[in-house]
């Protein structure tokens, strides 16, 4: 129920980021649960929008299911992009220092 929700979300949102003449920055986070070492890469998304008000959301949640390699993830994220149009409009990717993730 809460990835139905999730996704109906994410529609409405990629219609929206259609509408974006700005560039985009995002943030990139792994997180793998220590009781079932379930992995996930959470992305958020930041820009200004047309009334210079900054705008920040969660974006997308992957669910990574291959090794945590700087390439699987910068994979993903790329098919992220180009899913919804905004590889043209990135400007930058933040992450942490998790030595995997840097390759990025």
């Amino acid at each position: 129920m809460i990835i139905d929700e999730f996704n109906e979300c994410r529609s409405n949102i990629g219609y929206d980021l259609q509408k974006i003449s700005s560039k985009v920055s995002f943030t990139a986070n792994m997180w793998i649960s220590t009781i079932s070492s379930e992995a996930y890469l959470g992305l958020t998304i930041h820009y200004i929008d047309q009334n210079w008000v900054l705008q920040r959301f969660l974006f997308n949640i992957i669910p990574f299911k291959v090794r945590h390699t700087g390439i699987n993830m910068a994979a993903a994220i790329t098919n992220v992009l180009n899913e919804f149009n905004l590889a043209g409009k990135a400007l930058a990717l933040t992450t942490d220092n998790e030595s995997a993730i840097t390759y990025i």
